[in-house]
Parts: C-alpha cells; structure tokens; sequence
C-alpha cells in the first residue's frame, strides 16, 4: 500500500553519480503517489454528502500542505547548517539525512491516519 515511501526512501540512500538509479525510485514513488491520488478521490465519495464535499476535500488537501511544510522545515535545518559549517556534515549526507526524515514522517503520517 505505501511503496511509494520504498522508492522515496531510496532517494536517501543515492549517493552523487548515481543518477540512473535515482531516477528508477523517483519513478516508483511518482508511480504510487499518483496511485494514492486517485485512492483518496474514490474515498472521498464515502466520507461525506455532495453538500460539503468540497469543503471536506479542502480540509484534506490543507492539513496535507501543513503536514508537508513541517518536514520540510525540519529537513531544511541540517541542509542549511551543514552548507554553513556549522555542523560537520557534507552536504550530500544532510540531503539524504532530509529524505529520511521525510520518509519516516509520511509513513508514521500514513499509518496513524
């Protein structure tokens, strides 16, 4: 059900020159974002009347906005201090260190939902 999060994981574990395979799990987990996609359309029908569905899907797409903007602040920070020196770091480590939190955060996200 979340294959998606495998190939995003494996986003975190890519390091430099290794853009082909980079590519392979991009497409998996574009793949299974666009499948939950269309999963949360068919759902949506089920939770609520054609009055407020709108609004229902409006709340769904904003709480998933402010659940992406958390991890992404969070990601941002050890990007950001490790470019400046600030912790020892290379950068191409705190970019994979970003992909997974990220992942760990949608999955736990996934699952409590």
């Amino acid at each position: 059900m979340i294959y998606w999060a495998y190939g995003y994981a494996g986003l975190g574990f890519c390091i430099g020159g290794l853009w082909f395979w980079m590519l392979i799990v991009f497409i998996i987990s574009s793949i299974g974002y666009s499948g939950q996609s269309k999963i949360y359309d068919a759902f949506l029908v089920g939770v609520t009347d054609d009055k407020r569905m709108n609004w229902i899907s409006i709340l769904g797409f904003s709480y998933g906005y402010i659940g992406g903007a958390l991890p992404f602040i969070i990601c941002i920070v050890p990007v950001v201090l490790s470019q400046f020196g600030v912790i020892d770091m290379s950068l191409m480590a705190a970019y994979c260190f970003a992909f997974i939190i990220a992942v760990v955060w949608w999955i736990i996200f996934v699952i409590l939902c």
